[in-house]
């Protein structure tokens, strides 16, 4: 019973942030936009669930960049775990790699020092809030 309901809340979350990370616009109100206030959340959003879409779009991609767009791969796989009666260590092995893949998506590009990458027309940031500040970090001790 606990099995399959963690398997459908992994699967609303499955598909709640694939299409809010793929229908994200930076125009979208939300708490991380600049120009929201009382008058701008009046009008409509471009991202399909809407506020609460934009919110987690906005959010996931300035912490994590790029990066954000593995959150639900992840979750797939936390289905896969979940199905398998994993053990409690095998879940944090998992969400630290999880976490170190999506903040070193972000790196590779900043690297590179692509700032911005354009997905259908939309830049999004390479790298999140985290990545930004261990990138500058790394590319001084490195000296690139």
């Amino acid at each position: 019973m606990r099995n399959g309901l963690t398997t459908v809340l992994l699967l609303i979350l499955i598909v709640v942030s694939s299409v809010s990370l793929w229908t994200h616009h930076p125009s979208d109100p939300s708490y991380l936009n600049s120009q929201t206030s009382v008058m701008h959340i009046q009008r409509a959003t471009i991202n399909k669930f809407g506020l609460m879409g934009a919110n987690f779009a906005a959010v996931s991609i300035s912490i994590f960049g790029i990066g954000a767009f593995w959150l639900p791969i992840m979750f797939l796989m936390g289905i896969r775990l979940v199905s398998r009666n994993a053990k409690s260590k095998v879940y944090i092995i998992f969400l630290v790699g999880g976490v170190s893949l999506m903040f070193s998506t972000g790196e590779l590009f900043t690297f590179n020092h692509i700032k911005y990458l354009k997905f259908f027309n939309i830049y999004i940031q390479s790298s999140g809030i985290f990545g930004e500040l261990l990138s500058m970090r790394l590319i001084r001790l490195i000296g690139l």
